[in-house]
């Protein structure tokens, strides 16, 4: 008998019920992936056909690796053998060699290519973890709700300090993620060469305690600045990275990188 059992014993109540995780959604299906496990081993769907083809998506997956690192076998991901099954990448790659897909000497042929592009959708989720940007989504306020309900459930049964840092943890990524979807906005904005609308919203992130993602918030400014030709103030946001962030660090992480654009933006300075 637990500890809590005994206790709503004593007063003669029952335990509410703990909560339960809905399924993740991943490659259009409901998984109990929650601890990880899916990951770990051979996934369900690797040695499904892909429609239209006599390849499987273990196939396409160790075509793809082949047009990469071609005979370099101490370069294959281990992904291949732990996901997808391809332990003997030298037996394996025969029935690819068979629809003319690979040479013998481990090269793409032309058709193999043609192959992989008609199939790029299947590379690219491989890519994301099987999971579209709505199933990201959903995963996410899934995971989170969860987390309220078992917060909520450990108030109920008088465990107030630890559903109280659960909440507390769940408000701080929150803000995180709050200040992340802003950066993605001035990031897509950057990219897009609207250099000073980025900044507009990025520069006050700059002053967020919730702000963790320093390095890419960091050089989408200096970035802008630099589109801007306004050298001098990339060479301050760099030197403020270095001055106050880099230590964060520790080591050398991320000086090269940033000195080599003062000095750029040194040298670009009339």
């Amino acid at each position: 008998m637990s500890f809590i059992q005994s206790i709503y014993d004593l007063f003669k109540k029952t335990p509410p019920t703990p909560p339960q995780k809905r399924p993740l959604l991943i490659f259009g299906r409901q998984l109990n992936d929650w601890d990880g496990f899916l990951f770990d081993n051979v996934l369900p769907w690797a040695n499904e056909t892909i429609p239209n083809t006599k390849l499987n998506i273990s196939d396409l997956i160790f075509l793809w690796v082949i047009s990469r690192f071609g005979q370099d076998f101490h370069s294959y991901p281990t992904y291949l053998s732990k996901n997808y099954g391809i332990t003997k990448p030298l037996e394996q790659v025969q029935s690819l060699i068979n629809l003319g897909l690979v040479d013998n000497d481990f090269t793409v042929t032309e058709l193999g290519r043609k192959t992989i592009d008609k199939n790029r959708e299947y590379i690219e989720l491989h890519k994301s973890g099987w999971t579209t940007p709505e199933e990201k989504k959903y995963n996410k306020e899934s995971n989170r709700l969860f987390m309220e309900k078992h917060a909520e459930w450990l108030l109920e049964i008088g465990l107030t300090d630890e559903g109280n840092k659960i909440l507390t943890n769940l408000e701080v990524d929150t803000k995180r993620d709050e200040c992340f979807e802003i950066f993605q906005k001035g990031e897509t904005l950057g990219k897009s060469k609207n250099y000073l609308e980025s900044n507009l919203i990025l520069l006050p992130l700059l002053e967020d305690d919730s702000v963790d993602f320093y390095v890419s918030l960091y050089e989408r400014i200096a970035k802008n600045y630099r589109g801007l030709k306004e050298y001098q103030n990339e060479i301050d946001i760099c030197q403020k990275f270095l001055n106050d962030i880099q230590p964060l660090y520790g080591g050398d992480m991320w000086i090269e990188d940033f000195t080599k654009r003062i000095n750029f933006a040194t040298n670009h300075i009339k």
